[in-house]
């Protein structure tokens, strides 16, 4: 899209040599596929493949002289995943599933801008991997057991390639590690009850801390466990009517970009310590071919929110808050008024 003789006006807080900028040789494009398909090997052993790739350039537009091209950015992203069930009997089912996805994201700017006073050129992947494996039995007519483990690779990789190859490059990995059981009881005809915990935990390593400022010097280590668990119980009044008491215990741990992030505007903490969260919750649902309502009061408390705040210097910076109480109350309706329709 040529603007050769359009102006852009920057605002009154840039310079007055950036303050108005040609616009010339902008581009944009993108291209997205995505494949499935699901094999049966026999009666009893199903193998899937699901594979998606999102690719866009952009050119950047803003010239410090007409006919020139500021830079461009570009970015991928590819995943795979396949998934391998197998029954053995009419009771137990064991899935195995292998996870990858990568991004990279590639942003060049050649000539000074506003946001600096310099030539900008970086390149950022974010690979990741995981292994799943998840099992399910139905021992009686009374219960149901499920138990699931799985381990994952996170990365983020962050190349300024216009320093020195000796300078340190910020590069970040996580790796996760959790498992975990839950179960359906039946009691008899009117009570029900649902239960369940998991396990994970994560070890995070790093060479540094990047913030807007630049490249702090100080990686490390640090490992976390995070238990969860619920609990559910259910009585059943008559049919399509039930009252639904539940207890939940869980947690979350600070991602990449709230402990090493970078930006204009935005710096990571690394010593954000992760959230955790009990919640109690009572109500009840009522189900007919016509209608579903459901309604429940919840109260919860978590520790160590993670909130973004601003410093003196404008930035804003998460930080960990306590304790943070919640009480509401839960509605959803859905409405059937014929069988191809519902609100």
């Amino acid at each position: 899209y040529p603007y050769t003789d359009s102006i852009v006006t920057l605002g009154p807080f840039v310079p007055a040599d950036d303050s108005l900028k040609k616009m010339d040789n902008n581009y944009y494009s993108t291209f997205s596929s995505t494949y499935a398909n699901t094999f049966s090997i026999n009666d009893h052993n199903t193998l899937t493949s699901q594979f998606s790739a999102i690719v866009t350039n952009e050119g950047i537009f803003y010239l410090p002289a007409a006919g020139l091209n500021d830079g461009n950015s570009s970015s991928s992203k590819l995943s795979l995943v396949e998934s391998f069930i197998t029954s053995m009997d009419s009771s137990i089912t064991i899935q195995l599933t292998a996870k990858g996805k990568t991004e990279n994201e590639q942003f060049r700017r050649f000539q000074p801008f506003y946001l600096g006073s310099g030539p900008f050129l970086h390149d950022i992947s974010q690979p990741f991997v995981a292994m799943e494996g998840l099992i399910k039995g139905r021992f009686t007519d009374y219960c149901n057991l499920i138990g699931f483990a799985s381990a994952g690779y996170n990365g983020f990789v962050y190349d300024n390639l216009l320093f020195p190859t000796d300078h340190l490059q910020p590069r970040y990995f996580r790796l996760t590690g959790k498992g975990g059981v839950e179960s359906d009881v039946n009691f008899g005809k009117y009570v029900s009850a649902r239960i369940g915990g998991i396990y994970r935990y994560e070890v995070d390593s790093t060479n540094d801390s990047m913030t807007s400022l630049g490249p702090v010097p100080g990686g490390g280590i640090t490992k976390n466990g995070f238990p969860g668990g619920f609990s559910e119980l259910c009585y059943r009044i008559f049919d399509g009517l039930g009252l639904i008491t539940s207890i939940q215990y869980s947690s979350r741990s600070p991602g990449f970009s709230e402990k090493y992030s970078e930006g204009a505007n935005v710096s990571g903490n690394p010593a954000l310590r992760p959230e955790t969260r009990m919640e109690y919750d009572v109500g009840f649902s009522f189900l007919h071919p016509h209608i579903a309502l459901s309604s429940a009061i919840f109260s919860s408390t978590t520790k160590d929110k993670i909130i973004y705040t601003m410093n003196a210097a404008r930035m804003f910076i998460p930080k960990n808050v306590s304790d943070v109480n919640g009480l509401g109350l839960e509605n959803d309706i859905t409405l059937t008024p014929f069988p191809w329709i519902s609100i």
